[in-house]
């Protein structure tokens, strides 16, 4: 028989409600956990009851692993906005208070009255998908990036007051400096040539006018707090270098 589902899309569970596309009948009523063996076994059990034909399957998220797993079972997947599934479940009961039962069993009986409100999601090339969740993965990244780098500023900020607003751990000539200033015990004492290796391409900062911010930090450097600082710092500049390099790693992957 044919088929129609619904699922209220959860970040741990989902709610499905499979009805009889013709009668209107609940033929199914389940809850899945979100993880690979069982949505299969779902799909599974939902192919059988379809034996062969027609699967129409209703869901709030347009994309995600439980839409490429529903496709891979050749079902019909449409999408519509959560806030429809909230509209038409208050059109058929009085109670407007959230229900997964009632919204996949919403979605499902909306779908096959009227199927003009949703949006059919055709399977998408793999390559697609990949190219998708990498620029996801990315977008994560570059926050974490920003929070870590945040951190290191707050550290470094009370730790090297004059020095700090020169530099900028965005560029890249700047953290390998970063990094000699929180490794050495002195560095106050740096010469003038280890700065200007670690500055290397730096074009808005010489290696003198690091020098002299340095000495007049030393007071701040030497303190208890400051010490903290930089040791705080450089645990978290291990998880900078780490971000910078995973996230080489996720655009490399992107361009191609």
């Amino acid at each position: 028989m044919d088929l129609v589902v619904g699922v209220d899309w959860g970040t741990r569970r989902h709610m499905v409600v499979v009805v009889d596309a013709v009668a209107g009948d609940i033929v199914l009523e389940q809850e899945v956990a979100h993880e690979g063996p069982a949505l299969l076994k779902l799909c599974e059990r939902i192919y059988e009851l379809a034996d062969g034909n027609r699967v129409q399957v209703g869901i709030e998220r347009p994309h995600g692993v439980i839409v490429d797993v529903l496709h891979g079972y050749g079902f019909e997947v449409y999408a519509w906005n959560p806030k429809q599934t909230v509209a038409w479940r208050g059109a058929s009961n009085n109670s407007n208070a959230k229900d997964d039962r009632r919204d996949a069993d919403a979605i499902a009986d909306a779908l096959r009255a009227r199927p003009q409100f949703f949006r059919r999601i055709e399977q998408p090339h793999a390559e697609a998908v990949e190219l998708r969740e990498v620029l996801a993965t990315r977008q994560v990244m570059v926050r974490d990036l920003s929070a870590v780098k945040n951190r290191i500023w707050a550290k470094m900020q009370s730790a090297f007051p004059t020095l700090w607003p020169m530099l900028d751990l965005s560029r890249e000539w700047a953290r390998p400096l970063v990094q000699k200033l929180l490794v050495v015990k002195a560095p106050w004492r740096l010469r003038l040539s280890s700065i200007e290796a670690a500055l290397g391409t730096a074009r808005r900062v010489d290696a003198q006018s690091v020098k002299a911010a340095l000495l007049a930090d030393r007071s701040t450097i030497e303190t208890p707090s400051g010490q903290s600082a930089r040791q705080l710092a450089r645990h978290q500049f291990g998880a900078l270098t780490a971000l910078i390099e995973a996230r080489r790693s996720v655009e490399a992957q992107r361009d191609r």
